[in-house]
């Protein structure tokens, strides 16, 4: 039976992330999000893949967005969520990895920044889903053995990277999405889709540690992964690191930043380290790897289950993966800051090698994933004959 601490740790995990500002945090890279979903078009059906090009090629709302993107041949994005710094990402040549980031180009403009900034659907969209940040993650305890029996629980909340994807398939099959307002275009379903799956792969977008001793600067803290140990005494919850966003490894860097990023790169060159790498190497490294046989035990998820309850089966996976990341990870003391707490840490020197296969191994089920989702949804959209 399951502690009822245990619950109450979770609803109050799920509250946070409804007022907490680290609802701002990042999922893959650039490169990331659109290697997956180039990944995924390669492994559509040719009736799948003629339904998600005709969406992209007949939405006129992403046309700024693409026309940037091909006239500039670079784009420009926030580089953290911490501060204004920018970067320039080499343009995809697929069209589905093109639009792949459009969820978090949506909510850079909330904050005025990135290609959609100005842009009057994207000022719009923020309007009438102004959580929208939040529906990018979950933030659940390291050891929480099952999402499917325990989500609706622990909250009523459907802004969660889960309850998204599934509210943007009922759109694409012609149903309420079930959040509160209007639906969503069948364009910006397909785009949130596109990006989500990628999103709940990456294991800091569902797991996150909590700490006992991490309550004053100079503490040293002790992470916690049962579920029954994330709140004290008195039932608060302990204090967490939010996915690895206030583990500074080093005065600038976070944990999360390393697995949505420089993992991906690392993966990225393989043995050719310190090579910029463009999405297309990404694609073609996923591609050899899958076809070598790295992805014949996939057991994230029963394939001949309902393809509804999917997302909740990869939250499940991605939150047990979630444990592996912090292996390696050597803390230090904390630093409380009115209501933040940043976590130092080292990273071993085999950090990186350590976990490379894992970034990689995610990295491509989330692509196969996203690919099997929509191959299995029941589209509405009908492609004109030509």
């Amino acid at each position: 039976m399951i502690n009822p601490r245990y619950f109450l740790c979770l609803s109050a995990t799920l509250l946070c992330l409804s007022v907490s500002f680290w609802g701002d945090a990042f999922g893959y890279s650039a490169q990331g999000h659109e290697g997956i979903a180039a990944f995924a078009h390669e492994n559509l059906t040719d009736q799948t893949r003629d339904i998600v090009d005709d969406i992209i090629g007949n939405d006129s709302h992403i046309d700024v967005l693409i026309q940037a993107l091909n006239e500039n041949k670079k784009i420009v994005r926030p580089k953290s969520h911490e501060g204004p710094d920018t970067e320039e990402f080499d343009l995809p040549t697929d069209d589905f990895a093109k639009v792949a980031e459009w969820a978090d180009d949506v909510k850079f403009a909330d904050r005025h920044q990135g290609p959609l900034n100005g842009n009057a659907d994207a000022i719009a969209f923020n309007k009438t889903w102004p959580n929208n940040s939040n529906w990018h993650f979950l933030n659940l305890p390291l050891g929480m053995p099952t999402f499917l029996d325990q989500i609706d629980a622990f909250t009523t909340d459907t802004n969660n990277v889960v309850d998204a994807i599934k509210a943007a398939i009922n759109v694409l099959e012609g149903k309420d999405s079930g959040f509160n307002g209007p639906n969503f275009t069948e364009a910006q379903a397909l785009y949130l889709i596109a990006h989500l799956v990628g999103d709940l792969h990456q294991p800091l977008h569902v797991g996150t540690g909590y700490y006992l001793n991490a309550a004053n600067t100079g503490d040293t803290p002790q992470l916690q992964t049962d579920p029954n140990q994330c709140v004290d005494d008195q039932g608060k919850p302990l204090p967490m690191d939010i996915g690895g966003n206030s583990i500074k490894y080093t005065k600038t860097e976070e944990l999360h930043a390393y697995w949505d990023d420089t993992l991906v790169q690392l993966y990225t060159a393989g043995d050719q380290k310190g090579k910029d790498k463009s999405t297309e190497d990404l694609v073609a490294k996923m591609t050899a790897d899958h076809q070598a046989g790295s992805d014949a035990d996939d057991q994230s998820y029963d394939p001949s289950s309902d393809y509804h309850t999917w997302p909740a089966q990869w939250a499940t996976d991605s939150v047990h993966q979630s444990i592996h990341v912090y292996e390696g990870v050597n803390f230090g003391t904390i630093t409380v800051s009115g209501d933040k707490v940043t976590f130092s840490a080292t990273l071993d020197d085999q950090y990186g090698a350590n976990h490379v296969q894992l970034a990689g191994s995610q990295l491509r089920k989330g692509g196969l994933h996203l690919a099997d989702l929509l191959n299995h949804i029941q589209w509405t959209h009908q492609v004109a004959k030509k």
